[in-house]
C-alpha cells in the first residue's frame, strides 16, 4: 500500500505537513493507487505521479513497457517528417535489445537536427518548439527506466501529455486521464493494493 514513509521515499513534491493532512483527511495512513486516484482532493498531475511511481515501484519491467508506449504516442509531435519518423525508431528501439551509449547518441543527434531553423517568434510556433521538445525528451526519460533511475516511468509520461497540451489543452487534460488509466491496468492486482512495500515484487 502506499504510506506517507513511501511517498517521501520518492520524493514526493508535497510537504509532510501537506501529507499528514491528506491522512488525516482521508482518516486512514494507507491508500491503494485507485484509491489516491479516485480522491477528489488529488490533482490530475499528481494522480498520474502516483501511479507512475507505484508501477515502477512494484514492476520496473512493466513500468518499462509503460514508459514506452508513453513516448510512442507522441512521435508524430517531434518534428517534421524525418524527425517524426527517427523518434518512432528510436522508441521501437527500446522495445529490443538496444546499446544505451548509442542510442544517446542518436538521439542528441537527431534532437539537434530537429530543431527548426529560427524565424518569427509567434505563440504557435512557442507551442510547437515546447511540444516537439517534450516529445523528444519522453523518449529520453522512457530509455532510463530500464536503467533503475526512479521516477524516470513519470518524466516520460508527464512529458507525453506535455507535448500534446503544448497544441491543445483539451487533448493534454485526455491523455493525462488515458495515462492514468493505462496505468492502473499496468499495475494489475497491484492497483487496489499490496501487502508490504517490497520493490520490484514482479520480475
Amino acid at each position: 500500500m502506499i504510506t506517507p514513509d513511501l511517498l517521501r521515499s520518492w520524493s514526493a513534491c508535497w510537504t509532510d505537513a501537506e501529507i499528514a493532512d491528506f491522512v488525516t483527511l482521508v482518516g486512514c495512513s494507507m491508500m491503494s493507487p485507485r484509491a489516491i486516484v479516485k480522491h477528489v482532493r488529488v490533482t490530475l498531475n499528481d494522480r498520474l505521479w502516483v501511479v507512475c511511481h507505484a508501477l515502477e515501484h512494484r514492476n520496473p519491467a512493466t513500468a518499462s513497457v509503460f514508459a514506452i508506449d508513453q513516448a510512442a504516442r507522441v512521435s508524430h509531435l517531434a518534428g517534421n517528417k524525418w524527425a517524426q519518423l527517427t523518434h518512432a525508431q528510436l522508441v521501437a528501439e527500446l522495445r529490443g535489445t538496444h546499446d544505451p551509449y548509442s542510442w544517446d547518441v542518436t538521439w542528441h543527434a537527431a534532437v539537434r537536427s530537429a530543431e527548426p531553423r529560427l524565424g518569427e517568434f509567434t505563440l504557435a510556433s512557442a507551442r510547437h518548439s515546447v511540444s516537439r521538445n517534450s516529445a523528444w525528451f519522453s523518449a529520453m526519460h522512457a530509455s532510463r527506466v530500464d536503467m533503475s533511475v526512479r521516477g524516470m516511468t513519470w518524466c516520460a509520461a508527464t512529458s507525453a501529455v506535455r507535448a500534446l497540451s503544448a497544441i491543445d489543452v483539451a487533448a493534454g487534460q485526455r491523455a493525462n486521464i488515458e495515462s492514468i488509466d493505462s496505468a492502473l491496468v499496468a499495475l494489475g492486482s497491484d492497483a487496489d493494493g499490496w501487502v508490504n512495500n517490497t520493490e520490484a515484487v514482479h520480475s
